[in-house]
């Protein structure tokens, strides 16, 4: 099958195309005749592209491509091209190259490379705005997306008190509906920095109630469907410190948790820390320091991306006030990269509590940029 081409001419006639062309059982594999000599002519026809699914054997008929010649002149074995399914004056490949380069299949045993879902195509963030439609006095921390894109959870501090709330949205970029309390999950203490987890069903957040092992522990609460009320909060085990331990962030999973901590071992002020555990009916394990990323300054605040690959923090490790930063890695289980300023959201006023959303389209954060701490939300931007 040397110097020949694979492809399907359907001709206009009534007569069936298998029966005129000799189709083999593959319909995506026919053999075209040789090319006349030079000054020779064909008869033109009609030709209709056939759309195949290398996956199956379906074959669908595309709409008329309009009239070629299929066998025009040709030399050395090279054909013309054919309304856009060849390149002109490009030689032909050998079948069986054409074979392998489109048909290869994993050698038994193996895996085939996994579909990478993961982060989209990373532009630069737009000019951060308002959060809009909450309806809610006080300050206002740590937003928390979930991930039906509609659902945020915050937490607000009103006098000397703060609780967990939540608003929704109809679409992304529309206001939120005025925020409502989770009234299930707060009580006298202090309840702050809510993370919603990949299915809706488990919230955590810091609390400083009894029975915890420090001044800010990490609990979570789990509830039978998103609409419906949490359970009684629970102590996360093996992770809190005798300081403060607040903004979890998990991966979708939920076995992945990195967080804020003021405990023995770390770098400096607050340190970012990693635990992980082997399902989510299990245990963390002991807590590690990301000390790849942490600085003699505070360092905390974390949002994980969903395919756990980029991680966004607050830093003042260049003096003043907190900014947000991000840093980077191969896969979800390789050490962060250098942390650089995500400097289109940052300004010279305190920012906090950075939440990328499911689909890394959007960056809430806390800001008193404005005069007071609230929520701000910055959208990616493609030019």
């Amino acid at each position: 099958m040397a110097r020949s081409a694979f492809v399907l001419y359907l001709l206009g006639s009534g007569a069936g195309c298998a029966d005129l062309l000799g189709i083999p059982s593959d319909p995506r594999l026919v053999e075209a005749p040789e090319a006349p000599g030079l000054g020779e002519s064909a008869p033109f026809v009609e030709q209709r592209a056939a759309v195949t699914d290398v996956g199956s054997d379906a074959v669908s008929d595309a709409s008329s491509a309009g009239p070629v010649n299929p066998t025009g002149p040709a030399t050395d074995g090279v054909l013309p091209a054919i309304d856009g399914l060849l390149p002109a004056n490009d030689a032909l490949a050998p079948a069986n190259d054409v074979d392998v380069a489109q048909d290869a299949e994993a050698p038994p045993g193996t895996n085939p490379p996994p579909v990478d879902a993961g982060t989209p195509d990373l532009c630069g963030f737009g000019t951060p705005q308002r959060v809009l439609g909450l309806e809610l006095s006080g300050t206002l921390w740590r937003p928390s997306l979930a991930s039906d894109g509609s659902t945020l959870f915050l937490a607000r501090s009103f006098g000397t008190d703060q609780g967990i709330f939540s608003a929704s949205r109809s679409l992304p970029g529309t206001s939120f509906g005025p925020a409502r309390e989770v009234v299930e999950v707060n009580g006298p203490a202090l309840d702050g920095t809510p993370f919603i987890s990949d299915d809706m069903l488990t919230l955590y957040l810091f609390s400083t109630r009894p029975g915890g092992s420090g001044d800010r522990d990490l609990w979570s609460a789990t509830r039978g469907a998103p609409a419906a009320s949490f359970q009684a909060l629970e102590q996360l085990r093996g992770i809190n410190g005798p300081g403060r331990d607040q903004v979890p962030s998990l991966t979708p999973d939920e076995r992945t948790l990195i967080w804020e901590s003021v405990r023995p071992g770390g770098a400096g002020d607050s340190d970012l820390w990693l635990a992980e555990r082997p399902s989510r009916a299990e245990d963390f394990g002991s807590p590690r320091n990301l000390a790849e990323l942490n600085t003699p300054a505070e360092d905390g605040g974390p949002s994980l991306s969903s395919d756990g690959r980029i991680l966004f923090f607050i830093s003042n490790r260049e003096g003043g006030l907190p900014d947000i930063w991000t840093a980077e890695r191969t896969n979800a289980v390789s050490a962060f990269g250098v942390a650089t300023p995500v400097a289109q959201v940052n300004s010279p006023a305190d920012e906090h509590d950075p939440c990328i959303s499911p689909d890394g389209q959007e960056l809430f954060f806390s800001s008193s940029r404005s005069g007071s701490q609230e929520l701000w939300v910055a959208r990616r931007e493609c030019l």
